[in-house]
């Protein structure tokens, strides 16, 4: 007996399921229920254990794997998985040089000729094949008997290729599911099957099942009872309902016949069901036409005067009503929000603020509330930051290595043969907890360690000859992990360090880090051992070795990475049983061997059970349409939903007309979010990026929501888009436009603190000259690292993974202070340049001495002014007013005090020589500043003229003065954009005209503008501010102004 019971509520299914299993039927028979999703079992569990009192003796799985159980008894060859995707193609991978189709030889003719460009090839076929058992089964037993049922050029090669399988292994011939299902329908109808069924079968909540799948089920229903709990939208019978475009295609194909389409019965009927719900609608009319011994309907009508009631309302009754003129003005409600936004992170952000609406209204409301999205890995980092500690969340179904620490890295080195050793690769292995258990390194190794690698220049490759056989690069040792190892060694062996020892550049190892040193050493020696092993193809056996000995030798495993570890071991068994099973006994090579696990390992989810006391965050396929009071949807991107997958030119599924049941992936997505509507009860909150981050030009959302958004308004209730800025600081927020929770951003900014924190002030007798510096350099960085002792500072680090074939402005720095460095310590100009290039700051050869000659030249004629006459350290202690300022001015010459730096003299850089002649001068030791630069033609050299004692003092008590007021509060005053104020302002430019300078300043990305500095954005201070501090400090600039640019 197969009994159809539907509604559009889980819960009332679920209801209904707990009422007619309450009796077992056997006191120790499982009761079977089969359910669409894992995440939809752990629900209907809980919903068991809620009603009943309890969830025992259940057998709870999907409803391919009760069918294979019951394929394989109907055959005495035992299979440890069914001949799906991946036998399909190891089988097809063992034959592909059989194949005659002239698509597949150009193919292989001209792809890569790796192994995993030919599996890859071999399982888009076995794909083919595994859908055509499926769907197609007819095909299948056909070609098996020489026949072809399909018109179509690529039918012939397919059907040899299947032939030739069956050929090569006479188990898939006997055993595949067509022949299976055929074995087992032929049991059931003549009552023969052997091993007893469940007395009672459950299929809960599913959303489809394929023609030959419902085809076993009511065949079954026949012996014993089999309920089928069927999730349906709509009350009304609607698998006639024709979307717009199939009505249009219909009336064209009229015209095309000669028939009038104004004669043709369209029954339109709800636009969204059509739109969104074929795949429900199609098994609809499946389970109509096959015929249900006994029907039941529980059908929900929400009755609240809200946007979400009248549409799930309007679903329910398949054709939307308006019931009086009235209702096409109506009040805008919140039930249905749309959100746009201009990046994930901000669709997170825009998410917390709008579940603290939700829990402003009712506390209880995190349990009650679902975050679904296509891809749930793509937000999973975002979830973590902007949540946090905030709300309690749990995400589910996420991939293996999103939640794994030890994943991604045994990928990482399963990849080392083909990958090109690059720096930031092992460094993130070394960075792994798991791998610096077992290597014994502690965090302070691994940062001692990361420094020696990038001095050392450690760039990519193990050495020159890998480079030339693996990348076709020159065979130099230079920049590869030989050479910076070369170097380390050289300076623990000799104790040197900047000097060449037996031609390397030795980077001395003190004798208290040789530990750590020898730790290292332990490290790449395996990262070598390893690629050369792997790089080896070895067999099925030898492989299960390999990967087993690289879990337990690289890994210190901990219970949080239990998990992970039983995953990847779970892999390797099924990887070798695959193998096994097909009979593959060659060899087999690495590229191979690392796509395939990072396949499955990415492929592999995590726990799918949810937090009971929090918000509950997963992908939109396993936990669709379980109700919740708050259903909130991100990611309605036009790109990301409904997802396309594209299939191979070949799929005879996509020559040959369709028939009912066939599956696509749109059609699936587009059903989800039906059932996602549908699941919703008080509140359907919906999100995409619709704005670019870059230029904030416009994306259209997802089909969906421009087809939601259309209806909505056909019947008279408004969907307003929520556009939310770029940032979560906007005055948007400030002004009340809009409403954040976030009030960390809208404290009262500290540059604008009337009233002084309980900080501590800085009341001191001296002061450091550094300080002072430090100050006039960057005043809010100096407020938050020295009073706050907080730095704010994005640490980012990027290792360089090419040759410096070109040097940028920062190379360029670099070489001419370590070569000035090097010069005034007495080294040679040709020592140098020969040490410079095994330092790793040029390329070897004719380039890179020609790069180095013009910087070493900029070098040595600063090392020339320099030493042109006797100069030396001056300490120097002068008070202004109360406080005393201390500082120690280095090279002081007779007549002057000489500053030199491998750049240009910025503003901010001249802070430090201009406070030092401030105190020179002030103090009675008249001198002018000489500041030598480096530019790209040569030096520069810029002549501070020495000042009167008063004019010092002043400006320095100006100076200080301004120092003491910022101790309970920073200073807005950037220092590059205000100088650009300044010097405006000195040359007569007008207040407004001046500040327009500073804006431009303080806005130019290209040139590392203040605006993007996270001190001065977390001020959040106002560029207006400046004229008034700038005249506090006009004792401190002006003789600083006069002096600028004087020749």
């Amino acid at each position: 007996m197969l009994t159809l019971v539907q509604s559009n509520d889980l819960n009332s299914l679920a209801t209904r399921l707990c009422e007619d299993i309450r009796s077992p039927i056997d006191g120790f028979e499982p009761e079977t229920i089969l359910v669409q999703s894992l995440g939809v079992g752990q629900w209907l569990k809980r919903g068991i254990a809620e009603r009943l009192g309890i969830a025992a003796n259940l057998n709870l799985t999907l409803p391919a794997h009760f069918l294979w159980d019951l394929y394989q008894s109907q055959t005495a060859d035992n299979f440890s998985e069914s001949l799906d995707r991946d036998a399909l193609a190891v089988r097809t991978f063992k034959v592909l040089d059989t194949i005659e189709s002239p698509i597949i030889r150009d193919y292989l003719a001209n792809a890569p000729k790796s192994q995993s460009t030919q599996y890859s090839l071999a399982q888009q076929i076995g794909s083919v094949f595994e859908n055509y058992l499926l769907y197609r089964p007819e095909w299948i037993l056909a070609w098996q008997n020489g026949e072809q049922p399909v018109d179509h050029a690529d039918a012939d090669w397919q059907a040899k290729l299947w032939r030739t399988l069956a050929e090569h292994d006479p188990l898939l011939a006997g055993n595949h599911r067509a022949i299976l299902h055929q074995r087992l329908l032929q049991s059931l109808i003549n009552h023969s099957h052997d091993d007893p069924l469940p007395s009672r079968i459950s299929l809960f909540g599913l959303s489809t099942l394929a023609p030959m799948q419902l085809e076993v089920f009511e065949a079954i229903s026949r012996l014993v009872p089999v309920a089928l709990y069927f999730l349906n939208p709509c009350e009304q019978y609607w698998g006639d309902l024709l979307s717009m475009r199939e009505q249009e295609r219909q009336k064209l194909d009229a015209l095309n016949q000669g028939v009038d389409p104004d004669l043709l019965y369209l029954d339109a009927g709800h636009p969204l069901l059509t739109a969104w719900g074929r795949l429900g609608q199609e098994f609809h009319e499946r389970l109509t036409l096959g015929g249900s011994d006994a029907t039941i309907e529980m059908f929900d009508r929400p009755t609240a005067d809200t946007t979400l009631s009248w549409l799930k309302r309007s679903l329910v009754d398949a054709i939307p009503q308006i019931e009086s003129p009235s209702d096409m003005n109506r009040n805008v409600d919140d039930s249905v929000q749309l959100n746009i936004c201009h990046s994930r992170l901000r669709e997170c952000e825009v998410l917390l603020d709008a579940l603290y609406q939700r829990i402003e209204r009712d506390p209880n409301t995190l349990d009650q509330t679902i975050v679904l999205a296509p891809n749930i890995d793509d937000y999973v980092p975002h979830i973590e930051a902007v949540f946090g500690d905030k709300l309690p969340f749990t995400i589910v179904d996420q991939a293996s290595t999103a939640h794994s620490s030890i994943i991604p890295i045994f990928l990482q080195l399963l990849r080392l043969p083909s990958s090109r050793l690059a720096l930031s690769e092992v460094l993130a292995v070394l960075h792994n907890p798991s791998v610096q258990r077992r290597f014994k390194l502690t965090p302070a190794d691994v940062t001692l360690i990361e420094r020696w690698l990038e001095e050392s220049s450690v760039q990519f490759e193990w050495d020159g000859q890998s480079k030339a056989s693996l990348w076709n690069l020159p065979a130099t040792d230079q920049f590869t992990w030989s050479f910076g190892l070369d170097r380390m060694i050289a300076g623990y062996l000799s104790g040197a360090e900047g000097e060449l020892i037996s031609d390397c550049a030795a980077i001395n190892i003190p004798s208290h880090e040789t530990e750590t040193f020898e730790k290292l050493l332990s490290f790449v020696a395996g990262i070598k051992r390893i690629r050369a092993q792997f790089s080896v193809p070895a067999s099925t056996s030898e492989w299960v070795d390999r990967l087993y000995r690289l879990l337990d030798e690289w890994f210190d495993i901990e219970a949080s990475d239990t998990l992970a570890q039983q995953t990847i071991q779970q892999t390797i068994d099924q990887w070798a049983r695959l193998l096994t099973e097909a009979a593959f006994d060659d060899a087999i090579a690495q590229d191979w061997i690392s796509a395939w696990f990072k396949e499955k390992l990415e492929e592999s989810r995590g726990l799918m059970h949810s937090q009971q006391n929090g918000i509950t965050f997963a992908a939109l396929a396993p936990l669709s349409g379980i109700p919740f009071r708050h259903v909130m949807i991100l990611g309605m991107d036009h790109d990301a939903f409904p997802r396309i997958r594209k299939r191979p030119s070949f799929d005879l599924l996509e020559q040959t007309p369709r028939r009912l049941g066939d599956r696509s992936m749109p059609d699936d997505d587009r059903y989800l979010f039906l059932q996602a509507v549908n699941a919703a009860k008080d509140s359907l909150y919906l999100s995409y990026l619709g704005r670019d981050v870059r230029d904030n030009s416009r994306f259209p959302p997802s089909l969906v929501i421009s087809e939601l958004t259309h209806f909505l308004s056909s019947y008279g209730w408004a969907l307003t888009a929520v556009e939310h800025p770029l940032q979560p600081f906007s005055d948007r927020y400030r002004s009340g436009e809009l409403v954040t929770y976030r009030s960390d951003w809208f404290n009262e900014p500290l540059a604008h603190h009337a009233e002084a924190d309980p900080i501590q002030t800085r009341e001191t007798a001296t002061i450091s000259g550094e300080s002072l510096i430090q100050f006039a350099q960057h005043s809010a960085k100096y407020f938050f690292d020295d009073q706050l002792d907080a730095s704010l500072q994005i640490y980012d680090h990027i290792h360089p993974e090419s040759e410096p074939f070109d040097l940028d402005a920062l190379d360029r720095f670099q070489v001419i202070d370590r070569s000035l460095e090097a010069l005034l310590d007495g080294v040679e100009l040709s020592t140098l340049t020969k040490l410079l290039i095994k330092q790793g700051m040029a390329i070897e050869g004719e380039w890179g001495e020609r790069q180095l000659s013009n910087l070493l030249s900029t070098a040595q004629q600063m090392t020339d002014t320099l030493l042109a006459q006797s100069r030396k350290p001056f300490p120097i202690e002068y008070k202004v007013d109360r406080v005393t300022v201390s500082m120690i001015c280095p090279n002081i010459g007779e007549k002057d005090h000489l500053y030199a730096r491998a750049g240009r003299w910025s503003i901010k850089q001249t802070m430090r020589p201009w406070i030092a002649h401030l105190l020179l001068n002030a103090a009675g030791q008249p001198r002018q500043a000489s500041l030598i630069g480096a530019t790209a033609s040569g030096i520069e050299t810029k002549t501070l003229a020495e000042m009167g004692q008063r004019d010092a003092h002043n400006a320095l008590a100006s100076l200080v003065s301004l120092y003491q007021s910022s101790s309970t509060a920073p200073i807005f005053f950037p220092i590059e954009s205000a100088w650009s104020y300044l010097r405006a302002r000195h040359k007569g430019e007008g207040r407004e005209g001046a500040l327009a300078q500073a804006r431009a300043k303080w806005a130019n990305v290209a040139a590392f503008g203040e605006q993007t500095d996270p001190y001065w954005v977390r001020l959040d201070g106002d560029l207006d501010q400046i004229p008034q501090i700038a005249e506090q400090l006009e004792p401190f600039f002006k003789p600083l102004l006069d002096r600028w640019d004087a020749k």
